[in-house]
């Protein structure tokens, strides 16, 4: 009896047992103190009276769940973290278990790069040795996925491989350690083409990102600490944009060649750490480039902020902030609409011919610097200088900027310059941290509202509106009212004309008031160009020597130095004069002749303004013989009849 009573008790114990519930909880923490939410928990039943089931943290790393009393595995989980097992526990009480901590993920990279490989969001890849994805691979990059390099390691992808992230998902390439990486090169991309360039990549903290052989394009990217260096080198023309993308500490070396052409729109460089020298640089061209232009960027403290070596560059809409030299152009340059505020030297050309046109330049040691080799020339107009600013830094000077910041007329009531240059206060906001309005002007009457683009007016001005505006200048009306003192001269008479003074309708132009210029024709060839000055008379000197029974164009021409005016003048005629004395020279006078049957006979010819003929008379002595004979020549034979 005793036995069967206590198997009875034994059964009922288990049979009750499987039904009994415990309360399990606890903490999950994230190595990097990221959001510990959503963290799977999952009990594996490891028993035959456990159940498998399974949780989820909440907002602060807390879990809690109720489970058939047993033996479990019990495993923690979340995207881009390394899993941690607590391994089989007997959970037959309710319990509080110890708090875990995820470390990161790894997913180690090197050697070949696989075909079809994909780099996922929320993986920790780490490229611990040199890894290379061969031509003919495909690889795939996901928006948000991060790939870490090790130090000194380089990455190089020659296969087939897009690299487009998201505004709100960037594809990063970072350093893996303090260290920084070496070279990442994308080469021979033939995927690439404008609409499948780099979007939303950042590099940062490593030695460079090289292009090779086929230009590609930089779309909202970012390099921080990372130079680019361009090694394209296509076989037909191709070109290489930087669009809206961010470079800090870093520069970019642009050497491709074979037709590549180079376009930065709307992007930023900035040194915040590099120590100044030759090398640094925000862009360097070579001057194997096919084309180079920069627009609405902006450049600040770097040594050079361009170093253009490629002919026929232009750059424009550009503000260049507290760089040693803003912009080192070569032959061919143009620099248009550009704001150079704070640098040592704006401008330093190095040689060739450079367009300057409609800049401003505000508070720079100097608007410019000629080296004492400088050979070359400027086309130099429609800028505006800050009035207290020095202009050049030394004694030499690009050919006919001799009179550079030289006030002598007034645009739209700002003083300006022979060059068409506003010398003013151009009163602009100048605090860097009020980004919405920095550099564009602080009052509507600035020297800088409504310039750098005479077909764009916004009363606020803008960054487009900055230099000085083209003024269309009007040129001065043509004389009036031309007067000579007589209606016919001689050959070597004075001619006095006069004439009523020219209107200037905008009084504006290279000179503070209207000269001219006086034109005399005579049979339709210019024989005197006068520049007359200021004056309204002119009378000329009687050593030229009109030719004679032709008629003379006196024509006067008023300047304003920049515009000419139209023609006006007034006609003369030079009257006949007899020509002038001459001598026979063979036979001499007074010579006798032996008997012969021809004489020759020479003279010497008749000062004439036109042309002269002669008539050739011999008597007889005893006047029964009278010969006449008429000749053009000085010379003429004459026979006995």
């Amino acid at each position: 009896m005793k036995r069967i009573l206590l198997a009875s008790l034994i059964t009922m114990w288990l049979l009750s047992s499987s039904y009994a519930q415990v309360q399990v909880s606890g903490t999950v923490t994230l190595f990097d103190d990221g959001d510990p939410s959503g963290i799977s928990v999952v009990f594996t039943a490891a028993s035959a009276s456990a159940t498998t089931n399974s949780t989820t943290t909440d907002g602060s790393g807390n879990y809690s769940i109720s489970l058939d009393a047993g033996d479990y595995e019990i495993d923690f989980s979340k995207t881009g973290y390394r899993g941690v097992s607590l391994g089989e526990r007997f959970l037959a009480a309710d319990s509080v278990l110890e708090t875990v901590e995820l470390q990161e993920e790894i997913a180690e990279i090197s050697g070949t790069i696989a075909d079809g490989t994909v780099w996922s969001a929320g993986v920790n890849y780490v490229v611990t040795a040199n890894a290379t994805l061969p031509f003919g691979s495909t690889l795939t990059v996901d928006p948000g996925a991060v790939i870490k390099i090790a130090s000194g390691v380089d990455l190089s992808l020659r296969g087939t491989f897009a690299l487009k992230g998201t505004e709100t998902d960037s594809i990063i390439f970072t350093k893996e350690s303090d260290a920084e990486w070496g070279t990442i090169t994308l080469e021979d991309n033939l995927y690439w083409t404008n609409e499948s360039d780099m979007e939303y990549v950042r590099f940062e903290y490593g030695d460079e990102v090289l292009l090779e052989d086929k230009a590609t394009g930089l779309r909202h990217c970012t390099l921080l600490q990372t130079n680019l260096v361009d090694d394209t080198d296509p076989i037909d023309p191709d070109t290489l944009w930087i669009v809206d993308s961010y470079f800090e500490d870093c520069t970019a070396d642009f050497g491709g060649g074979n037709g590549t052409v180079v376009n930065v729109r709307s992007s930023t460089w900035v040194n915040k750490t590099l120590a100044l020298s030759s090398s640094t640089f925000a862009m360097r061209t070579s001057t194997s480039l096919f084309g180079f232009t920069v627009e609405n960027s902006q450049i600040e403290g770097y040594q050079f902020g361009i170093i253009d070596s490629e002919a026929g560059s232009q750059h424009s809409y550009n503000t260049f902030v507290d760089n040693t030299i803003g912009v080192q152009p070569k032959s061919g340059t143009t620099l248009f609409s550009n704001t150079f505020y704070e640098n040592d030297n704006a401008v330093e050309p190095s040689s060739g011919s450079t367009t300057v046109n409609s800049n401003l330049f505000l508070d720079n040691g100097h608007a410019f610097a000629f080296s004492e080799s400088f050979s070359g020339s400027f086309a130099l107009s429609y800028n505006l200088f800050d009035a207290d600013d020095e202009l050049i830094s030394s004694t030499t000077v690009a050919s006919g900027l001799e009179d550079l910041g030289t006030i002598i007329t007034t645009s739209e009531g700002q003083p300006a310059d022979k060059y068409l240059n506003i010398v003013a206060d151009p009163e602009l906001h100048v605090d860097a941290s009020d980004d919405e309005n920095y550099l564009r002007p602080s009052t509507s009457s600035s020297a800088a509202v409504d310039t750098g683009d005479p077909d764009f007016t916004d009363e606020e001005g803008s960054r487009l509106d900055i230099g000085a505006r083209q003024y269309l200048n009007i040129r001065p009306d043509a004389v009036t009212n031309v007067q000579l003192a007589e209606d016919t001269i001689s050959i070597f008479d004075e001619i006095t004309i006069s004439w009523s003074p020219s209107e200037d309708p905008d009084n504006f132009g290279a000179n503070e008031e209207v000269t001219y210029f006086l034109s005399i024709f005579n049979l339709n060839d210019p024989i005197q160009k006068i520049n007359v000055g200021t004056d309204t008379s002119y009378t000329t000197n009687g050593n030229v020597g009109f030719v004679q029974n032709t008629g003379l164009a006196i024509l006067i021409q008023a300047t304003d130095g920049y515009d000419n005016s139209g023609l006006n003048g007034a006609n003369i005629f030079v009257g006949n004069e007899p020509p002038g004395e001459f001598t026979l020279m063979d036979p001499a006078r007074d010579t006798v002749l032996a008997d012969v049957e021809e004489l020759t006979f020479l003279w010497n010819t008749a000062w004439d303004t036109d042309s002269v003929g002669y008539t050739f008379y011999l008597m007889n002595e005893d006047a029964t013989q009278d010969t006449t004979l008429e000749a053009t020549d000085t010379t003429v034979a004459w026979s006995w009849a």
